[in-house]
């Protein structure tokens, strides 16, 4: 399970899940609880569990009242914004990685010792 924090295409084999009423927080709680019974799925004997429309359908989720789900997105969303922006700053991190590690491997670049620095 993912969140997506831009748009995006999903393929076959796939499914999104969207909050008609903006409470993502709770939505994605929701499905986190609910991560065991799609756990099974892939336990029962085929190559890739699978979960149809039907079954997800058919599960019983309480959905609690406006205000509820307000105060409880006040209370998570500043998660999932941090959440977000440290999945932003491990990808630039992860691209400057994969930028400078091959120079560093053939010599073009070199680790200094750090002397000097103030």
């Amino acid at each position: 399970m993912n969140l997506a924090n831009h748009d995006c295409c999903i393929g076959r084999g796939l499914a999104s899940l969207r909050s008609k009423d903006n409470s993502i927080t709770y939505l994605f709680g929701v499905m986190i609880n609910l991560k065991q019974v799609f756990d099974r799925r892939n336990t029962d004997g085929t190559t890739f569990g699978a979960i149809t429309k039907d079954d997800l359908f058919s599960l019983k989720v309480l959905r609690p009242e406006r205000n509820v789900l307000n105060s409880f997105s006040q209370l998570m969303n500043p998660s999932f914004q941090l959440q977000n922006k440290l999945e932003e700053e491990n990808q630039k991190l992860t691209e400057l990685r994969d930028w400078l590690l091959p120079m560093l491997m053939n010599g073009q670049v070199k680790v200094g010792d750090g002397e000097g620095r103030e």
